[in-house]
Formats: structure tokens, sequence, C-alpha cells
């Protein structure tokens, strides 16, 4: 098992997200990532996507995704501008291509002209909402990209919270997505991406620290002009949802780290029931 060269304990800390990705906690840590991954696929699924676990593990980064995202995120949270624009009509050319992969080998995130127009407009765009907003203010008083590690059920536990208001009152969480309005990203992303389990886990490791539990708010930007933003808030229901769900990865993964077993699908043979959509096909053709 490799562990990083710095182990940490219970806490908050202000840390690299290299050094939070490789997991500094005193034994494999369990994190939102790895719930969804442990309850959507199988414990040797979480192993593979383990680094501490899996001697032969890679983080997979899509480099020739164009990804929005992360510039306006870096520019809102972190006060960073990541985003170098290469004037360039495409990447077709030469030129283009090598002063691409320059700004990544910088660490930086090359965009075309009309890419980097649009980041920077979706940073104003989040600045001026949350202005408007009960919530303004809270960007100067907090800090960004806040570790937490804590240990429950035999578990050890680790999250990285995009925003912590100074007061330790709100977690906030900065989501970007293509989807149209908050009903359509209620419906398709919160429970299909792990959005669920996260508003629990993280507001459920400041409390196993001591703190009075934060208020968790996602902050959500369309990525299409003009940009708009909107908050969404887990109602009880889906707290109480992704609760049990969060609970039965704990007891999951602590299982399987105190035993070392990572078992993959059931040997059980797996009975392939008619969806009712086909029956109703048939039925409709006889």
């Amino acid at each position: 098992m490799n562990a990083p060269a710095e182990l940490l304990q219970p806490g908050i800390y202000t840390i690299p997200a290299e050094q939070y990705h490789a997991d500094p906690a005193p034994l494999p840590s369990l994190s939102n990532s790895l719930i969804k991954t442990l309850l959507n696929k199988t414990p040797r699924h979480a192993w593979m996507d383990h680094p501490r676990l899996n001697p032969q593990f890679e983080r997979r980064e899509d480099e020739s995704k164009f990804d929005l995202g992360t510039a306006a995120h870096a520019m809102l949270l972190e006060g960073v501008n990541k985003a170098k624009r290469i004037d360039a009509e495409d990447w077709r050319t030469k030129a283009a291509k090598e002063a691409r992969d320059m700004a990544r080998a910088d660490g930086l995130l090359p965009m075309l002209p009309d890419q980097y127009a649009a980041a920077m407009a979706m940073h104003e765009a989040a600045r001026d909402y949350i202005d408007s907003t009960a919530l303004r203010g809270i960007l100067q008083a907090g800090k960004p990209e806040q570790t937490l590690l804590w240990r429950e059920r035999h578990a050890w536990c680790r999250a990285r919270l995009d925003w912590l208001s100074e007061d330790r009152e709100i977690i906030l969480d900065y989501k970007t997505t293509a989807v149209d309005g908050p009903g359509d990203f209620m419906r398709r992303n919160i429970i299909a991406h792990g959005y669920d389990t996260q508003a629990v886990f993280y507001p459920r490791g400041m409390q196993a620290l001591g703190h009075r539990r934060p208020r968790f708010l996602f902050l959500v930007q369309e990525t299409a002009a003009p940009f708009l933003c909107y908050l969404v808030e887990p109602a009880e229901s889906m707290v109480e949802l992704a609760t049990g769900k969060v609970t039965r990865a704990l007891a999951l993964w602590g299982d399987c780290v105190g035993s070392n077993r990572w078992p993959g699908y059931s040997t059980n043979v797996h009975q392939a029931e008619a969806p009712v959509w086909a029956l109703k096909e048939e039925e409709a053709t006889v």
C-alpha cells in the first residue's frame, strides 16, 4: 500500500489538490466520489480508483477536453486566472497546437478567444449573481478548497470543500452545467452525479470534527450565454435518502478496508426481466 510522505490527523486543512487526491489520511479514506463508486458499482471498482490501494493507480484527466467549468471555478473561488488565451481560430495549425501544449505544461487551461471570453463572462455573471442574493459577501469571508479529514464507523473519510464560510455556517459548492434550469438540474444531475450524498457527507464531516452542522448550498451556473446562476439546497426527503446511502457506504468501506477484501459482482446468476416498456411495445404490435 502506497502512502503519502505526510499523513494528517482529523481536522480542517488548506493543502494542495495533489496532496488531497493522494489521500493524506492515516488509512485509505472514503471520499464522495468513492461513495458513488461503491454504491453504483462494486468495492473492487472503488479499490481500482484509490491511489493508496491500487499500485497501478493513475488519475484520469482528459486534457483534450475544454473545461470551461475548471477555469470559472478557479477564478470565482480561488481568485486565480488559470485560463490562457491562444489567439488562433482553431487547434488545427502547428503553432496553435504548440501554444496549447505549452500552456498545459505550465498548468494552465488553453482556450481559443471565444472560449476565453466565455470564461470571463461566466466569472462576472457568477459574482454579480452572488451579490444579488443573501450570500452577498460570502466570497470575501471564507476560504476555498478546504480539506476535511475525519473518522467514523471504523472508516477514515475525506472531503474537499469548494468554499467554507468564515463562520463555518455554510458550505458552498459550485457546479457548472449544460442542462437548462433548476428543474432539469435537480431531476437529472443531483442523484445521477452523486451530488445528493455530497450534500450530506460534507456537513457530516464538519459535525464529526466538532462543529455545528453547516448549511450546504449548490451554486449552479449554466455554461451557455447568458451564463445564468441559481442556488439549490437539498430538501428533507433528499437528505434522508442520501443519509441512508452514506451510512451504507461507510459500513461497506470500513468492512473492506478492515478485511482487505474488495469483492466484485455477485457470483449468482442474474435474471434479466423484460422491461415494462418492451412488454408494452410488444403488446401494441399484436
